[in-house]
């Protein structure tokens, strides 16, 4: 990975990054493959599903953010935590 860099000392810090922090480095660029992907498929008239769509909504409103103010949207996690079902949680109907 750090031979892809023509700049000298960035190519020493990707290269001395543990496996799990070079990782990191490709979520940006999946995430632009995923919306686009998802685009076409909207476009196509395809099914999405549910999270798919709350994908696109909030690729776009942090897109449209980011270029309004000209910053980088800090990543959030907008999707509320599930309650694993407990037998006390669980109704006998």
């Amino acid at each position: 990975m750090h031979n892809l860099t023509g700049n000298d000392f960035l190519s020493r810090i990707v290269r001395d990054l543990k496996m799990e922090h070079k990782e990191l480095l490709y979520f940006p660029s999946l995430q632009i493959k995923l919306y686009q992907h998802l685009i076409q498929k909207r476009d196509a008239q395809a099914p999405l599903t549910l999270r798919e769509k709350e994908f696109i909504e909030l690729y776009e409103d942090a897109m449209n953010h980011q270029s309004k103010t000209g910053t980088r949207v800090k990543r959030q996690n907008k999707f509320p935590k599930r309650k694993k079902a407990t037998i006390n949680n669980v109704s006998d109907g």
